[in-house]
Parts: structure tokens; sequence; C-alpha cells
């Protein structure tokens, strides 16, 4: 992660429903997309492959200042 201590993990319990989808993504991503328009790419409801790369290119033109990285799951099933 950064080489220093060991981070301290977070644990959270969520609720999901089918259709739900869950993102897991660095700050390549986070740090220069709002979540309002990150949002707005994963509600399109484009299949998954598709949605990470609409990610990845929005952090791209934003300026992409650092390693993007996005992995996204959907429920099928709660």
């Amino acid at each position: 992660l950064s080489g220093g201590d060991d981070p301290e993990v977070d644990v959270q319990e969520l609720d999901v429903e089918p259709g739900d989808r869950l993102l897991l993504c660095s700050d390549g991503l986070s740090g220069v997309v709002p979540t309002d328009r990150m949002a707005s790419i994963i509600g399109q409801k484009a299949p998954l492959e598709q949605a990470c790369q609409d990610l990845i290119d929005a952090a791209n033109q934003a300026g992409g200042p650092d390693n993007i990285t996005v992995a996204m799951l959907q429920v099928d099933v709660a």
C-alpha cells in the first residue's frame, strides 16, 4: 500500500438488493472524478466491463494524474 505501517481496516455491512453495484477504486478515480459523476456512470446500467472503462475514461479526461484502478461487482441474488 504505502510501505508504511499496517493500514487499519474498516469493515461495514451493507444491505444489498439485486441490481445493486459496488465499486472499489483507487484515488486515481475518486480523487479526480466527482462522486455524482461516478454515480451517473454506474447508474447507466451498462455492462460491468463498459462501466469500468467509462469510469477510467472519465478519470483520464479529468487529467488522470495517478494510477487508475477500478473493480465493480453487481449483486444478482440477495
